[in-house]
């Protein structure tokens, strides 16, 4: 998977979509419980899942925006964390 070889699982897969179909539906008990799994599902897993979601919020906001509105988003993210570093 990637340089650090670890091995996204469907357990990962399950956990991932967990996530964010509570998000999407707004349900904070099912965001608890997927948060608390992959909290407690040790840190090679929780990287996984973490590859998963970031997998799945890419190729959603490529289908929505486009290459380089996708790129600016996350642009801004980086510039938004070093402006609250600063403060």
């Amino acid at each position: 998977m990637t340089q650090l070889d670890i091995e996204i699982e469907p357990e990962h897969q399950a956990i991932g979509a967990r996530l964010g179909l509570a998000l999407v539906d707004g349900d904070p008990d099912r965001v608890d419980a997927a948060l608390s799994e992959a909290a407690t599902a040790g840190l090679d897993a929780t990287l996984a899942i973490l590859a998963v979601q970031t997998r799945n919020l890419v190729a959603a906001l490529m289908i929505l925006q486009g290459l380089e509105d996708t790129r600016a988003v996350f642009a801004r993210t980086i510039l938004d964390a070093g402006l609250a570093s600063d403060g």
